[in-house]
């Protein structure tokens, strides 16, 4: 959570500058078509994630993912069309073996 905080911060600092020469070299790079520079998206570091990845899957565990879309039946639509909203784990294997009924429901606090 904290690194999403950050990176609203850093996202607020940018647009939300007091300073005229700062605000005119991001007017003139945006403008330009340039890309601002911008800090990694925060990934996950712990909890259901593998422990021995191999060297393929090293480079994208616990890394956020694009939107994709998702064949259910015969349509195919926009993954939280079909799976809903929430936390959703997207794996190649059948994980109904390794995660419980009762830790798939809503979380309750």
């Amino acid at each position: 959570m904290a690194n999403y905080i950050r990176s609203s911060m850093e996202v607020g600092r940018i647009s939300c500058t007091t300073d005229p020469a700062a605000a005119a070299a991001k007017d003139k790079a945006l403008l330009s078509g340039q890309r601002l520079p911008s800090r990694p998206m925060p990934a996950l570091v712990d909890g259901l994630l593998t422990s021995n990845p191999t060297a393929g899957e090293a480079a994208v565990v616990g890394q956020l993912g694009p939107k994709g879309s998702v064949r259910k039946n015969l349509a195919v639509k926009q993954d939280d069309e079909i799976l809903g909203t929430g936390w959703q784990p997207i794996c190649k294997l059948d994980l109904s073996g390794f995660i419980s009924l009762k830790a798939t429901g809503p979380l309750t606090g």
